[in-house]
């Protein structure tokens, strides 16, 4: 006859001790499952950010604006498999934060390109860029700073985003 031991398991110390494991062992296996999903979304994007042209600076919106947004598209189809694999909220967050940044990095690409404006908005076109960019460069750092703390640095440093 079993009954529940102080463990808080029904059965012998033999069967506590195997369910123990077991249990153990599954979620060993959930978070390494975790680890390699999350690990390989990444290296997907780190893969298409590599394989584009470096920005020059003399590169206009028409060069600029394609790359971005194929590393949109990337970030957020690892997206999806981050929310798949419950990676802890703040990473996501973080991650959201980046294509956000690059989506208004886009948009700022595209209000400017080609210049459409009265003399003097060229000014205030260049302005924006720069503001999007420092706000890129924030969302990079966080994400780089919620990836090392999560363990996951194959997503942070390890990706050279362009815009």
């Amino acid at each position: 006859m079993s009954r529940i031991n102080r463990n808080g398991f029904a059965g012998n110390a033999r069967t506590t001790c195997v369910g123990a494991a077991l249990l153990a062992g599954s979620l060993f296996l959930s978070g390494c499952s975790l680890f390699q999903s999350t690990d390989s979304a990444c290296s997907d994007v780190k893969e298409v950010v590599e394989a584009l042209p470096p920005t020059n600076p003399d590169d206009t919106g028409v060069e600029i604006m394609p790359r971005i947004d194929q590393q949109i598209a990337a970030a957020r189809e690892a997206q999806g498999v981050f929310a798949d694999a419950e990676v802890p909220a703040e990473f996501q967050d973080a991650w959201t934060g980046m294509i956000g940044a690059l989506e208004e990095n886009r948009e700022a690409w595209q209000a400017v390109t080609p210049w459409k404006g009265a003399p003097g908005t060229e000014m205030i076109g260049v302005l924006e860029l720069g503001s999007v960019k420092q706000k890129a460069d924030d969302a990079k750092n966080s994400l780089n700073a919620a990836a090392d703390r999560h363990g996951f640095a194959s997503c942070g440093t390890a990706i050279n985003w362009q815009y």
